[in-house]
């Protein structure tokens, strides 16, 4: 032997050598850091550490190592129920390198009708905890009901149901009381922790149970005043970076150095209330305190609620994969501490960090649209494509439609382009405007039906609220298609200047004033309105007065005022029927219909007869075939009165009449589609399309 390494001696030094430079490197490794400051330790997973078990102030596995758990809380699990996710779990594990996670059971909600709904999640959040290879905490979080003696019995049955189901679990660990507080004695959570475990010891023997402590888990130093007499147990300690400092801080240190076990169930870098302004500085100095004690932590808070202590930002919401942009600050912080970066070099500033104009921003838009608001709005590109989408395939149907069946709604702009005079004037920047508008508003309206089918019905509460919500939805849908019928006459509206013709080419005109019982001073006025018009030669106006009710003063005042007079011997199809009568004793080229209570301006004709004049001046040179005539033109109704609006604010000539929106804008955009609605009053017509269709229609009142 002594030959052999005298023979081989140089080569057994090399390999010497090499076996201490190994166990130095990879004494390094263990306690080291690499470049960026990740910290390279050893992280328990029940698959490889199996169950945990207490040894003075430190937890340890299976093959005696030591172990440290680090983790988040989540939030209440009923009120944030989709954090409890196996795909944000897994995030934690993989990316935090998190091996914890705290499941945080409200003893209030679970002993106040929410019973069902927090096994459910609980059950569901221990099972993906386990699935993901982490150690889970089971929290009976007491607050507001204060004494952990109150809810005793309840958290009894509750432990005796988790602990059957998990009896064997090596990952699951128990904590009995979070936050006693309102003059909450340690010798009472003393008594209360000595009626609970023997509940958890019957089923699992061996699990790490956490007691809680006075003053909401920061009077650590109590326990040491009487120990409770049973093995794997530890004390919770509770800590806020901003509220909590140096004495508590001093306060760790000297519980640990007593012996006592300190299991930090919740933490955050915030002020005490989970909100407020957030200190780095401290924070760094309890996370270097707990590593180098190896003391267990999970931070708070495993939710998007808008507060400095949550994880993630309001705007994140599961069961989207998270990404480490849907982190807030104090989650991306927290990642890093966790994940083993040295606490001290990832201070954000030397004290304390407010929330950014973006975070503010975020939190204002949760506080204004709530969670499924958020969820949308997260959506609005894929709504955005869907209504674009929508639109052009709209379109496109609609051209592949005419161009199969040839049926192309014919138009005034087709009676300007068929002559050889210049067409209309190009359209100018307001239609411009007015069409990118137009645009906007049918895609924002697509976006946001959207919403309406997929995330406002409230199915949740019921069949009453979601029959009621969708029957408003129908009625919006159809207040959307009409409104679709108006924007696409709105996006082909166009201004036509009035024609110039010569003087000689304006037509006669029969004016009918359909009148039954309107007074006679009443009809005086509209009569003196007509006799007025401007026309080149007043002899081709001829005003009739249709009386419907043969009265003899009114063919008297008609006389008086030198105009024709019409009565018939009955009603008969009621203002249709009058105006028809009238037709057939008259035989102007162009009819002019007026209610009693109308009077028209005096260049009323001398804006409406050139649009006749010059469509049948374009169609000269067409073919019979091929020819188009305008029959009818509207003009806004004016009349005597002002609405009742108008009259409400006093504002006649100030405010728009009730009906000018209609008039002035809904018929005009009507011509871009052929659709102009006769009105009744203040319409000129041609005679000959009048004859064509047998005169006004007399089946309908209107």
């Amino acid at each position: 032997m002594k030959s052999i390494f005298r023979k081989h001696g140089v080569v057994a030094a090399f390999l010497s050598l090499v076996a201490v430079v190994c166990f130095a490197t990879a004494g390094k490794v263990s306690a080291g850091s690499n470049a960026s400051g990740n910290m390279y330790r050893y992280t328990a997973r029940p698959s490889e550490s199996g169950k945990l078990h207490v040894d003075g102030t430190l937890i340890k596995d299976e093959k005696g190592r030591t172990v440290q758990l680090r983790g988040v809380s989540t939030h209440g699990i009923t009120w944030f129920p989709k954090f409890v996710d196996g795909k944000i779990f897994n995030y934690l594990a993989d990316d935090w390198d998190a091996n914890l996670v705290r499941l945080a059971v409200y003893s209030e909600n679970y002993c106040s009708g929410e019973k069902e709904d927090s096994l459910e999640i609980l059950f569901k959040g221990i099972d993906e905890a386990i699935a993901n290879d982490m150690y889970v905490l089971v929290d009976w979080h007491i607050l507001n009901d204060n004494n952990p003696h109150m809810h005793r019995e309840e958290a009894k049955a509750f432990f005796e149901l988790v602990t059957e189901r998990y009896a064997d679990e090596p990952a699951v660990l128990y904590e009995i009381c979070n936050e006693p507080n309102s003059g909450t004695t340690w010798l009472d959570i003393y008594n209360y922790a000595n009626y609970i475990i023997p509940t958890i010891r019957t089923k699992s023997p061996d699990s790490i149970v956490i007691v809680g402590t006075p003053e909401y888990d920061r009077a650590i130093l109590d326990p040491l005043t009487q120990l409770l007499e049973y093995k794997n147990v530890m004390y919770a300690l509770h800590f806020y970076a901003t509220s909590h400092t140096d004495g508590m801080r001093r306060n760790l240190r000297y519980a640990l150095m007593e012996g006592l076990p300190v299991f930090v169930t919740e933490c955050g870098l915030s002020e005490d209330s989970g909100d407020g302004t957030v200190d780095y500085r401290s924070a760094s100095l309890w996370f270097k305190i707990m590593n180098h004690n190896n003391v267990s932590y999970a931070v708070w808070s495993l939710s998007n609620k808008d507060e400095a202590s949550a994880m993630f930002k309001p705007t994140y919401m599961p069961p989207a994969i998270p990404r480490d942009k849907d982190l807030t600050a104090v989650g991306k912080w927290v990642k890093q501490v966790i994940s083993g970066v040295d606490p001290s070099q990832i201070v954000v500033d030397n004290k304390v960090q407010e929330k950014s104009f973006a975070e503010k921003f975020e939190s204002w838009i949760v506080q204004s649209l709530g969670e499924t608001g958020i969820r949308a709005i997260s959506r609005w590109h894929i709504f955005l494509l869907v209504a674009a989408v929508l639109m052009v395939l709209s379109l496109v149907l609609i051209r592949l439609y005419e161009k199969k069946t040839g049926e192309v709604t014919k138009t005034y702009e087709d009676i300007l382009k068929a002559g050889s005079r210049q067409g209309p004037l190009m359209m100018s920047v307001r239609d411009i405007v007015y069409r990118i508008v137009l645009v906007a508003a049918i895609l924002l309206s697509i976006i946001y039906f959207g919403w309406r089918i997929f995330f406002s019905i409230p199915f949740d509460f019921g069949v009453v609220p979601s029959i009621a919500c969708i029957l408003l939805l129908v009625v919006e849908l159809i207040g959307f298609v009409e409104s679709l019928i108006l924007y696409t006459g709105l996006m082909g509206m166009k201004r036509y200047p009035v024609p110039k013709i010569e003087d000689d080419q304006f037509p006669d005109v029969d004016i009918f004033i359909a009148t039954y019982n309107e007074p006679a001073d009443l009809l005086t006025k509209t009569i003196n309105g007509c006799n007025n018009l401007k026309y080149p030669d007043k002899s081709k106006v001829h005003v009739w007065l249709c009386d419907d009710n043969r009265r003899p003063e009114i063919r008297e005042l008609a006389s008086k005022m030198g105009i024709g007079y019409f009565d018939r011997p009955d009603n008969e199809g009621a203002k249709a029927g009058n105006l028809n009568h009238a037709l057939g004793l008259t035989s102007a080229p162009y009819v002019v219909t007026l209610d009693a209570d109308m009077i028209p301006k005096s260049d009323f004709l001398l804006k409406t007869i050139p649009y006749f004049v010059d469509a049948e001046l374009r169609m000269k040179d067409v073919k019979e075939e091929e020819k188009l005539h305008l029959a009818l033109l509207q003009t806004p109704q004016s009349f005597y009165d002002p609405d009742l609006f108008q009259h409400a604010l006093y504002s006649e000539k100030h405010a728009p009449n009730e009906q000018d929106f209609f008039y002035r804008t809904i018929e005009v955009a009507k011509a871009s589609t052929n659709s102009v609605i006769y009105g009744g009053s203040n319409t000129v017509l041609s005679r000959k399309a009048l004859e064509d269709i047998g005169g006004f229609y007399t089946g309908s009142i209107t």
